[in-house]
């Protein structure tokens, strides 16, 4: 690899991976060919997914009614896609749903106010041990004294 060329100049050296770097090339013109079709509230949010060798055209939407949305104006797709040369017969859509984030642990902290009220609760409630217990408790976990 020369000092001008980068990694992915060299990846598409690679017999495997510059057949796939022209395939997603492919696809980036053709999702963005296909995204001037459609509104713009939906077309940001689809993706396509692969072309079969019959001309099936796969697309992912993020939700039902999406996918309701595209099958609803398919054959208005396929025409506009067609004139612009690409050879698609058929239109699928498939419902992608993204999984929701993952819940981050809570970083809940007493502060020192906090702290000395529940240390002069806990002297308070000792003819309540199990109370006053689970305030010390509490409090060694926040890092009381």
């Amino acid at each position: 690899m020369s000092d001008s060329a980068t990694p992915l100049d060299a990846a598409g050296h690679a017999p495997g991976l510059a057949e796939l770097l022209a395939r997603q090339q492919l696809y980036r013109r053709l999702e963005a060919d296909l995204r001037r079709q459609l509104p713009a509230a939906l077309a940001g949010r689809i993706d396509v997914s692969c072309v079969h060798d019959g001309g099936e055209l796969v697309l992912f939407a993020p939700h039902g009614a999406a996918a309701t949305r595209l099958r609803a104006t398919q054959q208005r797709l396929l025409t506009a896609l067609q004139a612009q040369g690409w050879a698609v017969r058929q239109l699928t859509v498939k419902v992608r749903s993204t999984p929701p984030p993952p819940l981050r642990d809570k970083q809940l902290a007493i502060g020192p106010a906090g702290q000395d009220a529940l240390q002069q609760a806990a002297g308070q409630v000792a003819h309540h041990p199990a109370l006053a217990l689970a305030l010390a408790r509490l409090l060694a976990r926040q890092g009381g004294t």
